[in-house]
């Protein structure tokens, strides 16, 4: 196996997507168990891990300024995690609820991912149905971790007016990652690229049929004898022509050429080769006549 080779690496990444996918579900599948063990047994002793901010009231936590050029200094807040033991059931799986949200919010996108790399592995990446995908990955990006912050503010905030303490105050902040929803706005713009991609790739697959429309069939036969022919261009299209060409009296030409350079410039200079070559058939050319004419 070529790890380092095109296809292999892109079949070793599917592997490990399809690893993560699998996982993530046998994992919200013990979180959904646990939850309803919770709600069956009701446990006291559950323990939940809130981050918070803190604002202080500055008469009990003054600062003495230590040196010269300081006047005044206090601490206008202070951030960290409160740790609560023995919150109640329900309170205890709206904690919970935030990590079953990322998790959720992981399945979709590594199912998103999975069929991506579904057709990187068959070389066809420029199709309408990752342009979904790729929106989907953005807006579950941003989407997710919008509604994950304010599932943990709503959660800190409910908890936390269920005790007090001296001097302090707590305020759940809204503070989304920032990078995260960059991500998704990236992904976002991602997606229009593949469109506009998978357009010229419908474009060009159009322009493919009609190239290949303008050559004989695979077999051609009159009077006895059979001429069979096939072209396989380098790239979508290209500048490769061929021809077979009945002139009437058991006779028949044979064309071969080749445009110089590839892609459509090529096809379309291949196209104009193709009528005008069998317009000037038609119109009696043959011979160096015919090609002096084309």
């Amino acid at each position: 196996m070529r790890i380092l080779g095109e296809r292999s690496l892109v079949s070793f990444l599917k592997f490990l997507i399809d690893a993560a996918y699998y996982g993530v579900l046998g994992l919200s599948v013990l979180v959904v168990l646990a939850i309803v063990m919770l709600l069956t047994v009701r446990p006291t002793g559950v323990s939940l891990d809130l981050p918070t901010k803190f604002e202080l009231d500055r008469s009990a936590y003054r600062i003495a300024p230590v040196g010269p050029g300081a006047a005044e200094a206090w601490i206008e807040d202070a951030r960290g995690n409160v740790v609560v033991k023995g919150p109640g059931l329900e309170r205890a799986v709206q904690g919970f609820a935030a990590g079953i949200l990322l998790l959720v919010l992981a399945v979709v996108v590594l199912h998103q991912f999975r069929g991506i790399f579904r057709t990187l592995k068959t070389r066809e990446p420029f199709v309408h149905a990752n342009v979904r995908r790729i929106r989907v990955l953005g807006l579950a990006v941003m989407l997710g971790e919008v509604l994950r912050e304010a599932l943990v503010v709503w959660s800190s905030a409910e908890i936390g007016r269920s005790f007090t303490t001296a001097g302090i105050r707590f305020r759940p902040d809204f503070e989304p990652n920032m990078l995260l929803i960059f991500v998704g706005l990236l992904l976002l713009v991602l997606a229009e690229i593949f469109r506009e991609a998978a357009s010229m790739k419908r474009d060009l697959e159009t322009a493919r049929e009609i190239q290949f429309a303008l050559v004989p069939a695979a077999e051609f036969r009159q009077d006895g004898f059979t001429v069979r022919s096939s072209m396989r261009p380098a790239n979508t299209v290209g500048g490769d022509y061929y021809d077979v060409v009945p002139l009437g009296n058991g006779r028949v030409a044979v064309v071969q050429g080749d445009v110089a350079g590839k892609g459509m410039p090529a096809a379309l200079l291949m196209a104009v080769l193709q009528g005008s070559l069998r317009t000037l058939i038609s119109a009696g050319f043959r011979g160096s006549r015919l090609v002096g004419a084309l």
